[in-house]
């Protein structure tokens, strides 16, 4: 006989009992016994199975040893009910993820409860801590029928929930890493849906998560599948959403400070191709404003020059305004006037 080990005698569990499972702690305990198979298993595979109480033993059959290794078992179920009732705590729900990284024992516990249950509904043994905390566990909220499909699918609730909202605050579902804070997380769900829509596209339905009723629910909601989507409707949308910030500000000085930053960054790329065209630049990855796109903006009173005041540009434009009267006998400025394509644009907008 090994030394500190008990003979099978000591082991105090019903013949027919499977002494094999371990109550879930999520950490590996030093086992004080195992049976013959637990031996060969054991040489296989490196590792020894585990004695468990199944059901309440008589305290005096258990050996000092057996009731050690209880209470350290003990022990380490109520840390993880401790930690799972402070993660109810901060997050509002027990559903802790399997690999979850700031506690990796406590997903595997979690798990394993759940794995418990399944087992015990079926009238199969279980330990009999599970079964002492089960109504501490219901009381909880703690969700012991709930499947990785169930898990899944409110998951996906929620990131709709969230999409949702995004979409009636900015009238768009382009979540970008700058939402992260009201809404955690959901930029990277709404490229992960992207890259399952490829899957799709590619013939790979069989491992993409999108089914034809998930579809409908983002076609509904306006999702744009493909990051840039259609140049001009993403134009138009934007366009929409900088006449609403100039109804509600009364001006189109966008910045990052007083609104989303794609927006901030669209009217700064505006003005940028704006002042290529102005300065009628030229070359490889020169883009310019389209003159459809210049009548809108200035329809809507667009600031191409945020920096400098509306009185001291107008009056800039006036003064050219009367230099071209002295070169041309006349103020009929061509809509499209290459040597000052500013005048042009504030004589129509006059």
């Amino acid at each position: 006989r090994k030394r500190g080990r008990p003979r099978k005698d000591e082991l105090a569990s019903d013949e027919g009992k499977n002494p094999s499972e371990a109550i879930v702690s999520g950490e590996d305990e030093e086992d004080p016994g195992c049976d013959e198979e637990g031996d060969k298993r054991k040489g296989r595979r490196g590792r020894k199975k585990k004695y468990v109480p199944f059901a309440e033993i008589d305290p005096e059959l258990k050996t000092e040893k057996m009731i050690q290794y209880e209470k350290r078992l003990e022990d380490n179920y109520n840390l993880r009910m401790a930690e799972l009732e402070r993660y109810k705590a901060e997050n509002g729900h027990c559903n802790v993820p399997q690999k979850y990284s700031e506690n990796k024992h406590l997903g595997r516990f979690v798990a394993g409860l759940r794995g418990y249950y399944a087992r015990h509904i079926k009238g199969e043994q279980v330990p009999i801590l599970f079964v002492r905390n089960l109504d501490r566990l219901r009381d909880m909220g703690f969700e012991l029928d709930r499947t990785h499909r169930s898990i899944a699918e409110a998951n996906w609730d929620r990131r709709i929930q969230q999409l949702t909202a995004f979409k009636k605050e900015h009238g768009h579902c382009l979540a970008a890493p700058s939402s992260n804070d009201k809404y955690p997380g959901l930029h990277v769900w709404v490229n992960n849906m992207r890259s399952q829509y490829r899957k799709l596209k590619e013939g790979q339905e069989r491992v993409s998560v999108l089914t034809p009723r998930r579809m409908a629910i983002l076609n509904d909601l306006g999702f744009a599948f493909t990051h840039r989507g259609n140049r001009t409707d993403r134009w138009d949308e934007h366009y929409d959403r900088l006449r609403k910030f100039k109804e509600e500000h009364g001006h189109t000085r966008v910045t990052k400070a007083n609104a989303d930053a794609p927006l901030a960054m669209w009217c700064q790329c505006q003005r940028h191709q704006y002042k290529n065209l102005v300065q009628n630049r030229e070359g490889k990855g020169k883009v310019m404003l389209a003159p459809d796109r210049i009548a809108k903006l200035q329809l809507l009173g667009f600031e191409w020059n945020p920096n400098e005041s509306l009185v001291a540009y107008w009056e800039a434009r006036f003064r050219d305004l009367l230099t071209y009267k002295a070169e041309h006998g006349n103020m009929r400025v061509p809509k499209v006037y290459k040597p000052n394509m500013k005048l042009s644009h504030w004589v129509y907008e006059q």
